[in-house]
């Protein structure tokens, strides 16, 4: 017959009788102990407890160190320390005995953290007097009353059948006589006397179930965390009281930490904060910044009014020295930011004084942080330079650093530290209602509203601009468990006075209002229109895309991917089918000596070149355009952060950007000597993104990432200018694009989310045309004669007519679109991210055809189209012969790139 205990309280007994049968009885490794009180010694140095036993296998020890209080009275709390012990699972637990079983524990453990005395005297200790990080514990165990003086030991026992390490480890200690008898609970020992010269009422006396306990010190103004087991649960709507010496010691603002409230200088515990099933809870207590250093005591109480049990236990603690900042050792903090990806919060830091060359760590309210080292990585320290100074961002966990609360910083090398205090924004964002993953702040539009990083029940009641508040008199978020605060459809109304502002939001935190302006900003309005002006075909691209670039030679699409939900292994050059949309081929970059992960991509069809850009590598690679295969991947560290690639296909130079670039230059590549020939000067102008080159004149084109500029130098000759943009009208610019019949620029620019049309020759602007949310990309197309750009949040395809700078279509373009491209022939193809947007797994391709009244005239594209037309016009005389030619283009027979695209859409191909 099997017998099955559902009960954890049987289940460490069960724990204990095993830790009495096998490790008693075993051998075990030699580890000096830490005795603490007198023994008699036989001859062997072995020590004898007044009871004539001795510790087992002749006081061999593994697992630890205890030590304990020297002495205790009989009936009496001893105070037991352990450390360099393994950590146990929550679930996990000790056994505990004294003389290894010859004396039994009492079963009333009152005021002791030991719980669960079996019939064979062996107590119970688990969560949270267990082993911490640091492998130390404490805990109280209760001696019994009638012990004689003289020496004893207690011993720790932990089995590996919990999932912890092997544990058999004990301590000496002492029993003198009971100063009153002894055997009544806490009356056996002394009262405690505070640094206030306060005791505990009763006589330290507790009420009803239940253990308190606190592990480390704490300074003045810092957090210590309190915990609670074996307490009964209080009742829906019940809750706690939290006192320092029994009221006599304020509680004062916990900056949105642990309590619930504060009331009359005492703390409130409710809800989640309580009790659970298995009687435990813990909360973090900010004790007051001006106690003295000395003994204080906790108390919890609990009244019976709430239909729950009276409680009142309490707990010592030791408030320590406060720590001076060392003299010459300062740290200044900004504002930290909350992170919406994750809710970790960073903190920007400038340290001065510590030593030179000297590893500096950081903590934030005594929880150790860490510092963000670059590439998504982040160390335990940084490193002052050769003048002790040091600049940093400082990386802490999701819940440890609440928005809208003082926080303590202290950075520390050895014994130098400096100590600050600073305040943290939460973060903000406007998304599709429904998808976290899509952005949308857009005029005539609804959003939900996600706030991260306030502390739980904390309030968001208003969001909007400047004094207009968005929500409705329904409406209103409250932060959860998780940091989040999540407020549903809120409506955007299609106001044209709000365009360009930034969303404020105002926030309630313990009854302390708080107000953040984000930089998040209300965008164009986002419907769409003129879809029945283009047939549009969408086909799907494995993850990853960036850019993408059409060949006429080979009638490919080539286009990049680097895919960074695999952790950014995955990458790929593709040459995609333009008439089909479907990968034709697909190699995976070289990365023996360099990152090969390609981004930027450029087209040779004379010298049948692909030129790739190596971004995180810092370096281009070329490939053959007919099978991809690698022609030359140039060394890392040429070009810092490589964006873009341009071919001069009349000289086979190449000329890649670097939007982070410290000069003023563009570097340039050699076709057909496969050589890096330095770089393009550009005086006054840097940053470079997007570029775009007239074949013709030589003229190559850019925007600055950082500042409102763009560039038209000539790569044959070397002369240039550059045009000083409005600030208002351009920030963080990403793409150009050129009418060359009116010498007019089109500038894409993502953080004013517009498209400036601005005239080169009279150098003035002809249009702020507000495109969408982030515009990122932007092409002029010569043979529909119109100018399209991407926004990648909006996810559209914004099409302007260069003749009015008006739009004249918006056009979807899935989520997240990332580059526009087109073929000459009116075909314009959009790649995006939807495997980012949580729409798919899968990456996307839009082509979109103008229709019969938007394909231009074709005499105006070229000879090529003019043969076309003539040609059509045949065919529609013969009449017959266009089904026998459509035949002959779909087998094969007549290859369907070396056809105009008039043919191409009369044809079905």
């Amino acid at each position: 017959m099997k017998h099955t205990f559902s009960s954890r309280r049987v289940g460490k007994r069960a724990i204990a009788a095993m830790l009495s049968a096998s490790l008693l009885t075993t051998g075990v490794t030699a580890v000096v102990p830490a005795a603490t009180a007198a023994a008699a010694e036989d001859e062997s140095g072995q020590r004898t407890s007044v009871t004539g036993d001795q510790p087992r296998h002749g006081g061999k020890t593994f697992g630890g160190t205890l030590t304990s209080d020297a002495t205790v009275e009989a009936g009496g709390l001893l105070t037991v320390h352990g450390s360099g012990f393994g950590q146990r699972p929550e679930s996990g637990s000790f056994g505990v005995k004294i003389n290894d079983g010859g004396v039994k524990l009492p079963v009333d453990q009152t005021g002791a953290d030991v719980t669960d005395v079996d019939t064979a005297g062996t107590g119970t200790l688990s969560t949270p007097f267990l082993p911490d990080e640091k492998g130390e514990f404490t805990f109280k165990v209760r001696v019994p009353a009638n012990l004689e003086p003289g020496a004893y030991w207690v011993r720790v026992l932990g089995s590996p059948a919990d999932g912890g390490p092997a544990v058999s480890t004990f301590t000496w200690f002492e029993v003198v006589p009971a100063t009153d008898g002894g055997g009544t609970g806490d009356g056996a020992e002394t009262p405690r006397t505070s640094v206030t010269g306060d005791t505990p009422r009763g006589g330290g006396k507790t009420v009803g179930d239940g253990y308190v306990k606190v592990r480390t010190d704490v300074a003045p103004g810092n957090v210590i965390t309190v915990y609670g087991s074996g307490f009964k649960q209080r009742p829906d709507g019940g809750r706690l009281v939290v006192k320092i010496n029994d009221g006599a010691v304020p509680i004062g603002d916990q900056g949105g930490r642990g309590l619930s409230e504060v009331k009359r200088g005492a703390g409130i515990l409710t809800g989640d904060q309580l009790p659970n099933a298995e009687g435990f809870f813990q909360f973090d207590l900010v004790v007051p910044e001006d106690l003295a250093p000395g003994d204080y005591w906790i108390r919890i109480l609990g009244n019976a009014n709430d239909g729950g049990e009276s409680v009142s236990n309490l707990t010592w603690f030791t408030v320590t020295e406060a720590t001076e900042s060392t003299s010459d050792a300062k740290v200044i903090a900004k504002q930290g930011e909350t992170s919406s990806r994750n809710g970790s919060v960073y903190i920007p830091v400038t340290a001065s004084g510590f030593a030179p060359a000297t590893d500096v760590s950081v903590t934030v309210d005594g929880t150790a942080a860490k510092w963000y080292l670059g590439h998504r990585k982040t160390g335990d320290t940084i490193t002052t330079d050769s003048e002790g100074t040091a600049e940093g961002e400082i990386v802490v966990e999701p819940g440890v650093a609440a928005a809208g609360v003082n926080h303590t910083v202290v950075l520390s090398a050895g014994d130098v530290r400096a100590e600050t205090t600073v305040n943290v924004d939460p973060a903000v964002e406007l998304t599709v209602p429904g998808n976290s993953k899509l952005s949308n702040s857009a005029l005539n539009s609804k959003a939900d509203v996600i706030v991260t990083g306030l502390p739980e029940k904390a309030t968001v009641d208003f969001v909007g601009v400047g004094d207009r508040n968005l929500l409705t008199d329904g409406q209103q978020g409250v932060s959860g468990a998780d940091s989040r605060t999540v407020i549903p459809d809120v409506t955007i109304p299609g106001d044209a006075a709000l365009l360009g502002q930034k969303i404020r939001i105002t926030y309630t935190v313990d009854g302390h209002e708080g107000t953040f302006e984000t930089d998040v900003t209300i965008t164009p309005d986002n419907k769409l229109y003129g879809a029945d002006k283009y047939t549009v075909q969408e086909a799907e691209l494995p993850a990853g895309v960036y850019q993408s670039r059409y060949s006429a030679k080979e009638n490919a699409l080539f286009v990049t991917r680097t895919d960074f939900s695999a952790d950014g292994k995955v990458s790929g050059l593709m040459k995609v089918n333009p008439d089909t949309l479907k990968v034709t081929n697909e190699i995976q970059p070289a990365t023996d000596d360099t990152d090969g992960r390609v981004f930027g991509v450029g087209v040779d069809d004379k010298r049948g070149l692909v030129w790739t850009t190596n971004t995180l590598g810092n370096s281009v690679a070329v490939y053959r355009a007919s099978d991809l295969s690698l022609v030359k991947q140039f060394p890392a560290d040429i070009i810092n952060h490589a964006r873009a690639v341009v071919v001069d296909q009349s000289t086979g130079k190449a000329y890649a950007s670097s939007p982070v670039s410290e000069t003023d230059s563009i570097a340039i590549f050699d076709g057909d000597t496969l050589k890096h020939e330095g770089s393009l000067s550009t005086p006054g102008f840097g940053n470079a993104m997007g570029l775009q080159l007239n074949q013709e004149t030589g003229d190559l084109y850019s925007v600055s990432l950082r500042a409102p500029k763009a560039v038209k130098v000539n790569v044959r000759t070397g002369a240039s200018t550059v045009y000083e943009l409005p600030a208002d009208m351009v920030s963080r610019g990403s793409s150009v694009a050129v009418d060359p019949a009116t010498d007019t620029l089109y500038v894409a620019s993502q953080g004013t989310n517009n498209v400036l049309a601005y005239d080169m020759k009279n150098q003035k602007v002809l249009a702020d045309i507000k495109t969408g949310a982030q515009a990122l990309a932007v092409v002029y197309d010569p043979a529909t004669k119109k100018v399209y750009a991407v926004n990648r949040t909006a996810g559209t395809l914004t099409v302007i007519d260069p003749t009015t700078n008006k739009k004249i279509a918006n056009l979807d373009a899935g989520s997240l679109p990332n580059d526009v491209t087109f073929d000459n022939e009116g075909r314009i193809f959009v790649i995006g991210k939807a495997s980012r947007g949580g729409t798919s797994e899968m990456d996307s391709i839009h082509r979109y055809t103008p229709d019969a009244d938007e394909t231009p005239d074709p005499s105006t594209t070229s000879s090529s189209s003019s043969t076309a037309v003539g040609l059509l016009g045949i065919l529609g005389a013969v009449g017959g012969l266009t089904a026998l030619f459509g035949y002959l283009i779909k087998i094969g027979v007549i290859p369907a790139h070396i056809l105009p695209q008039p043919l191409r859409t009369l044809f079905h191909v």
